[in-house]
């Protein structure tokens, strides 16, 4: 169903091509960044971001929309994360809006759904009433700082990821529900909290 969603929106392919980057930070073991797969159909661009979100995630983005834009193509990505790393996620859901990106998610955990967020058009597919891909939730690590001591750096840190989905969805229902969520659990949004917080703006039946 995914594929023939992205079908409807494109015609036939002309060139397909796979990125695969490495991203290496100060640490004694690699870090495996997100693998990023691109396909070019006429006019639109699909690009399909698979892994861990680390930093350097978001210029490599980044650098595929910068080419998007200078050949007037639209672009949908494609979410298959379980997340990583909180400022870049919230770094590439604003190149996204500023984009005019259409997401799409498969598996999207943690900070993946704040990149989701930042879609101009969030599609996701359900099948009986159900998500087929579930959006699962947690606070990240300073919101069980913030939680449990409300010290002033977790207060300032979160206060920036609530301000940032308060401007992605126009509420705070996805931020409040994900601070009852500690970080060592995850909550598998269900279809009613994911209507309440306007996380998807395009439900595809399955």
């Amino acid at each position: 169903m995914l594929l023939h969603f992205i079908n409807l929106m494109k015609a036939q392919t002309h060139f397909k091509f796979t990125v695969f980057l490495s991203i290496f930070l100060l640490h004694p073991m690699i870090s495996h960044a997100m693998t990023l797969e691109q396909s070019l159909n006429v006019n639109t661009l699909t690009i399909t971001l698979s892994g861990v979100i680390e930093p350097g995630d978001d210029r490599l983005v980044a650098q595929s929309l910068i080419g998007a834009k200078r050949s007037n193509n639209n672009v949908i990505v494609i979410l298959d994360s379980r997340g990583g790393d909180v400022d870049v996620a919230m770094s590439m859901g604003k190149l996204f809006r500023r984009n005019l990106v259409t997401t799409i998610n498969k598996t999207c955990g943690s900070s993946c759904i704040f990149a989701y967020a930042g879609g101009a058009r969030r599609v996701s597919f359900i099948s009986k009433g159900r998500p087929e891909y579930y959006f699962n939730l947690h606070r990240p690590e300073l919101g069980d700082a913030l939680a449990e001591t409300n010290s002033p750096f977790a207060q300032q840190m979160m206060g920036m990821l609530k301000n940032y989905l308060q401007i992605m969805l126009g509420n705070d229902a996805l931020y409040d529900l994900m601070m009852t969520v500690p970080f060592s659990s995850l909550h598998a949004m269900q279809l009613s909290e994911i209507r309440t917080a306007n996380l998807v703006t395009d439900f595809k039946e399955q």
